[in-house]
């Protein structure tokens, strides 16, 4: 199977609109992997703090990223926790 590399036809034009965007996407992205990696400073409930503490002291993986893409998606509290 051979792999397809994109082209400049493929991607979308940069225009301020999309460079707002991407900015507005990583502003939110920075600031939700901050409180999931500061969890005790968060507004996260009890369960969520718990459960993101005792994922923090996981050493030697960084699973804030699988998190920040949970978070993003998934609203309901007892779906995250």
């Amino acid at each position: 199977m051979a792999i397809r590399v994109p082209t400049d036809q493929d991607l979308p034009a940069l225009t301020p609109d999309l460079i707002d965007t991407f900015a507005h996407h990583l502003k939110s992205s920075v600031q939700l992997y901050f409180k999931l990696s500061t969890p005790a400073q968060s507004d996260w409930t009890e369960k969520e703090k718990i459960e993101l503490e005792r994922i923090g002291r996981l050493r030697g993986h960084s699973p804030i990223p699988l998190l920040v893409a949970l978070y993003r998606k998934e609203s309901n509290v007892d779906k995250r926790v």
